[in-house]
C-alpha cells in the first residue's frame, strides 16, 4: 500500500462552510475510488510565501491518504486543477503510514500557536519581517549606479 500527503490551498475569504463543502467534495471522490483516507484537516490560515490570484492569505487543507492505483493520482490531480476553489496543490509521497490526527489535537495547536503570537505582542517582542524591509531590486540597482557614479568621478589616481 502506497501512502501519500496532498496540500492544497484555497481562498482565504471561504468561511467554514464553504470550506467543509469543498473538503466534503473530495471525500466523495475518494469514496468513488474506494481509496482510504487517513486524515483530512483544515491546516489553517497562512501567509502565502507570494501572492496567488492577488491573495496573500489562503487556507491550507491537508490530506492523508492510501492507494495503490497510479491512474488515481493523474485523475486526482486534474480534478484539484479544475476545482475554481484550489489555488495550489501538492502530492507527495510518504515513507510511512501516517499517524490518525484528532480533531481536538489541532485545535490545541492552533490554541498555544495563537497564545505564543499574542504573549510576544503583549511584550512587545516581535521583530520586524525582513521581507517588508529587504530593499527591493530596484533600490539595490539604484544603490550600485549610484556606486559606479561616485566611483567613477573620483581622479584617476585615487582608483588603483
Amino acid at each position: 500500500m502506497r501512502y501519500y500527503e496532498t496540500m492544497y490551498i484555497v481562498s482565504p475569504s471561504f468561511e467554514t462552510d464553504r470550506l467543509n463543502k469543498v473538503i466534503d467534495m473530495l471525500n466523495e471522490e475518494f469514496q468513488k475510488k474506494k481509496v482510504k483516507v487517513i486524515n483530512h484537516y483544515v491546516w489553517g490560515k497562512k501567509r502565502l510565501a507570494y501572492p496567488i490570484q492577488d491573495h496573500r492569505y489562503g487556507n491550507y487543507i491537508i490530506i492523508h491518504f492510501e492507494n495503490e492505483e497510479q491512474n488515481f493520482l493523474v485523475n486526482f490531480g486534474m480534478l484539484l486543477k479544475l476545482n475554481e476553489s484550489v489555488m495550489r496543490y501538492q502530492t507527495v509521497l510518504l515513507d510511512k503510514k501516517p499517524d490518525v490526527i484528532e480533531q481536538s489535537d489541532i485545535i490545541a495547536e492552533d490554541d498555544v500557536l495563537e497564545a505564543d503570537q499574542a504573549t510576544e505582542e503583549k511584550d512587545g517582542n516581535t521583530e520586524p519581517s525582513n521581507y517588508d524591509s529587504a530593499p527591493s531590486l530596484e533600490e539595490n540597482a539604484q544603490k550600485k549606479t549610484e556606486e559606479d557614479d561616485a566611483i567613477s568621478d573620483q581622479p584617476d589616481q585615487l582608483k588603483g
